[in-house]
């Protein structure tokens, strides 16, 4: 029985970490809540088989799980100010809960059996999505109705599977050539087949034009040489057999894939891709992120021991992109996260934070250095963990559950001591079972409440509809867990009106310090106007324009459209700025810049680096 619940339970793990990247359901106002949701469901129905015996009687458990608990801890005493305070705690305590059953239930007695149900799992799913990757290629996604992901206006040349960005697409796929390298090292795959797979899993990394590619690349060469150096066993010298199999595939598919797209073109298959490597070599890592790092650093000078709060980011970012005179490069989409595990830290949890989570990670990783733990295993381990931390110092994969899932069993299952806590295991049992099944009734009631989002997400042309609709948004946002999504749909439905006028203020500038999107500074910037704030007001709407200039002539369009005296000066603004963009060129960069430097501050410094 004990077998079959190991069993079972490794199984539903592996399905938190691989089933949510095929969902093809992906709809505004969430896109990402179908992923996370079932991520969510696998891991809590996976408690129900983790939960410690009853006959134990003290809990061990890794010693990573202590200082975890301690930044959960500290991110919940630092954000009690947050808009998404309750969320924030919902998911720490379940994510600590998840890890202290998952560390007391697999240790080096068991791990090597799940290590290689998740392998197997990982590898199944990986080339679920090279097939669904194939499909995208040859332009074939659309004939499917929607249950394959595909970009409508690059159908054939963005190739992301059905996770939906070629960068996370890369680096799932990367976890699957690592799998195909364990799998081939424990002999459950024949060599012909690991090279075959393994090419297919490199080339579709190539199609998506992912330039990280080349990070996981020099990771999969280091440590294989570094395993090599460190232990001689027959199953680790198939391991790197295989991983440095692996590396070469990956740099030729990288390098060759022009010629590999005029093969099929002369076989009759034209193919429209371009690999990471021809992205690398033309545009390098871009401008962007680098301004989006610069603006972390000033807001961690400016609040340098505890951060600006977690979730804060986005409202300093958009000040700073008016008023801190960084180069102009505007792309009209707000930045949530400035693409950097680091210095997204630095702005949001100050040196505290940074202190524990980068302690945490160096002795975790670290143990996978020292000697006699160069295991088949370990290698799996640490190239999936160094993989989901180099795409994290130019995105944001952790903010993703099924990424950061990925990320805690790696830690988890690193080979750091291990301590006995004083804590009683039907503590835990119960403390699991009540966990388990709110998270299951959360998720039951998740999807009335997420259909109801989508469907509402937009007003209708009715105004009695509207209100109907008003009601039932309220009545979601009355579950605290759903309070800032159903604030933020309602947002497109409120008009801006004297009518409630000190409320509909309030409901603004709540959404404006959390998310602030362009919806949201308008209408703001127009509640300013009407209660005679107008230097808030002129402030807000150049917000606006600074960050969403692709919206200028929209913004400029609906003020005049309003007819009310005290939005002149609003328009005077918006106006300027419309035209300058229209002049310079609709959807350009130098229309945009037009616009942002009508209201924004001269460049008069440099980025990062």
């Amino acid at each position: 029985m004990m077998i079959k619940k190991i069993t079972m339970g490794s199984l539903l793990i592996a399905a938190a970490v691989t089933m949510p990247f095929l969902s093809w359901l992906r709809y505004a106002p969430l896109p990402d809540w179908v992923s996370d949701a079932s991520c969510l469901f696998f891991l809590a129905t996976s408690m129900l088989f983790i939960l410690p015996a009853r006959n134990n009687s003290s809990l061990n458990i890794s010693a990573v799980l202590l200082p975890f608990l301690c930044f959960a801890i500290y991110l919940a005493m630092t954000g009690h100010n947050l808009a998404n305070f309750t969320i924030l705690i919902a998911i720490l305590g379940f994510l600590v809960l998840w890890s202290l059953q998952f560390s007391i239930h697999f240790n080096k007695n068991n791990s090597e059996d799940f290590l290689l149900i998740l392998a197997t799992v990982i590898f199944i799913f990986s080339m679920l999505q090279v097939v669904l990757g194939l499909l995208q290629v040859l332009s074939l996604a659309p004939l499917f109705q929607g249950y394959v992901v595909f970009d409508q206006s690059e159908v054939n040349s963005n190739i992301m599977g059905n996770i939906g960005q070629r960068n996370q697409y890369a680096q799932f796929l990367s976890w699957g050539i690592l799998a195909a390298c364990y799998l081939y090292a424990k002999r459950r795959l024949r060599m012909s087949f690991f090279i075959g797979s393994v090419f297919l899993l490199a080339w579709l990394s190539a199609c998506a034009g992912a330039r990280l590619v080349w990070a996981y690349v020099l990771i999969f060469a280091g440590l294989g040489w570094y395993w090599s150096r460190q232990n001689k066993a027959e199953t680790v010298r198939r391991m790197i057999r295989a991983v440095m199999i692996a590396v070469v595939l990956i740099v030729l598919t990288q390098l060759f894939s022009k010629q590999i797209a005029a093969l099929l073109a002369w076989l009759g298959i034209p193919i429209h891709v371009v690999s990471g490597a021809d992205r690398f070599f033309s545009a390098g890592f871009g401008i962007r992120r680098r301004i989006e790092w610069t603006k972390a650093w000033e807001i961690f000078l400016q609040h340098p021991w505890f951060g600006v709060g977690w979730g804060g980011f986005p409202a300093q970012s958009v000040e700073m992109e008016l008023t801190g005179g960084l180069p102009k490069y505007p792309e009209s989409w707000l930045f949530v996260h400035c693409h950097n595990l680091f210095f997204q830290l630095l702005a949001e949890t100050g040196i505290v934070g940074v202190l524990i989570v980068f302690a945490t990670l160096g002795y975790a990783l670290g143990s996978f250095f020292r000697k006699g733990q160069q295991s088949a295993e370990n290698l799996l381990l640490l190239g999936i963990g160094g993989v989901i931390l180099a795409h994290s110092m130019f995105e944001y994969p952790l903010w993703y559950l099924p990424f950061l899932s990925m990320f805690l069993i790696v830690l988890l299952l690193a080979p750091a001591p291990r301590v006995t806590i004083s804590m009683r295991p039907s503590f835990v049992r119960v403390a699991g079972l009540v966990v388990a099944i709110m998270t299951l009734l959360y998720l039951g009631t998740g999807i009335a409440a997420f259909k109801t989002m989508v469907a509402y997400d937009l007003p209708a042309p009715n105004a009695q509809e509207n209100v109907r609709r008003m009601g039932a948004l309220f009545d979601v946002g009355k579950n605290p867990l759903w309070t800032n999504d159903a604030d933020m749909v309602l947002a497109n439905y409120l008009i801006p009106s004297r009518e409630q006028l000190d409320l509909k203020l309030q409901h603004f500038s709540r959404l404006a310090a959390y998310r602030p999107y362009p919806e949201v500074l308008l209408k703001l910037a127009v509640l300013y106007a009407l209660d005679k704030q107008m230097a808030k007001a002129e402030h807000t709407i150049k917000l606006a324009i600074a960050n969403y200039p692709d919206y200028a002539p929209n913004f400029d369009y609906r003020l005049a459209v309003m007819k009310k005296d005290e939005l002149k000066p609003l328009q005077l603004i918006t106006s300027k700025a419309a035209k300058a963009y229209v002049d310079h060129g609709v959807q350009t960069d130098p229309g945009r810049i037009a616009a942002v430097m009508t209201v924004a501050s001269p460049a008069t410094r440099k980025p990062l680096f």
